[in-house]
């Protein structure tokens, strides 16, 4: 909720009340981490001045006064709360609530494409190699498609939380609200479900379908007690894979939309579309 609210304050114009829920939402549940960099980006890109000079727009167009006044209010919000907590709880709060996401290893059965490995190495130095790697992979996917889609902020903040659920060494299905919340925009914004009706709604219910049918292998290792990891390993994979082509399918989708007229306006089709309803009032 504190995700949408940051989102909707944004194309709103509201940088400061932006930055406050902003700090908050990363405070109380830590991966809306991931929209700092297109959020920091999308202020005023509309605005953002012409130059052929790498200096020149690195001063001209990323450092202005209202992308600095979001980034230190949240960041503000952020550490303050950091500070109160910590002076309150000590160590073990910092660690419980930030620390404890870079060292964890579940070997616990989830629906992570890395879990069954993580699984079998477990005691061995090999565990924490794996989890780092998916997490340079995450990062580098993440960290992309914040620089690539950032103008288009509702679309991008899907494909961030997409990618982060997705390529994270420990996923569970509550983590699914994290990209699911934010549908409606990538939905409506890129005019995909009017366009493309019929292929939007196979290609989640098949993805729902997938979900509700990894449920039989852990019900036989957490209700029976049976060995059924490598089934578990193996819907993992048939998961993964499918995220990932309703990844490729959803963004080749929002490509195709890129090019309608609404697109070529220098501001992103969410912010078009908020102008366009100003206007009308």
């Amino acid at each position: 909720m504190l995700s949408l609210l940051t989102l909707q304050r944004v194309l709103s114009e509201k940088y400061i009340q932006a930055a406050l829920c902003f700090g908050l939402a990363v405070h109380f549940k830590i991966y809306p981490v991931i929209y700092a960099a297109p959020l920091f980006l999308f202020i005023e890109s509309q605005r953002d001045p012409a130059t052929k000079s790498p200096w020149s727009w690195m001063w001209m167009k990323v450092w202005n006064r209202q992308r600095l006044t979001f980034a230190f209010v949240s960041a503000g919000v952020f550490f303050g709360l950091i500070g109160v907590f910590y002076m309150m709880y000590g160590y073990e709060f910092l660690f419980e609530t930030y620390l404890y996401h870079f060292s964890r290893q579940d070997h616990r059965h989830n629906l992570s494409f890395h879990f069954y490995l993580i699984y079998l190495f477990y005691d061995s130095g090999y565990s924490g190699m794996i989890g780092s790697v998916a997490f340079l992979a995450q990062w580098v996917l993440i960290f992309f498609f914040g620089f690539r889609f950032y103008k288009d902020i509702g679309v991008c903040m899907f494909f961030q939380s997409l990618i982060f659920v997705v390529f994270n060494k420990v996923c569970t299905a509550q983590y699914f609200i994290w990209f699911l919340g934010l549908l409606p925009l990538l939905a409506y914004n890129n005019q995909i479900w009017h366009n493309s009706k019929k292929l939007f709604v196979f290609i989640w219910v098949t993805w729902f379908a997938t979900e509700c049918a990894m449920l039989a292998a852990p019900y036989k290792v957490e209700m029976r007690g049976e060995n059924a990891f490598r089934p578990i390993f193996g819907s993992n994979c048939i998961f993964f894979i499918e995220s990932v082509a309703l990844l490729c399918v959803l963004l080749h989708l929002s490509l195709i939309h890129i090019s309608e007229p609404t697109r070529l306006l220098s501001i992103s089709y969410a912010v078009f579309c908020l102008k366009k309803k100003k206007k009308k009032k």
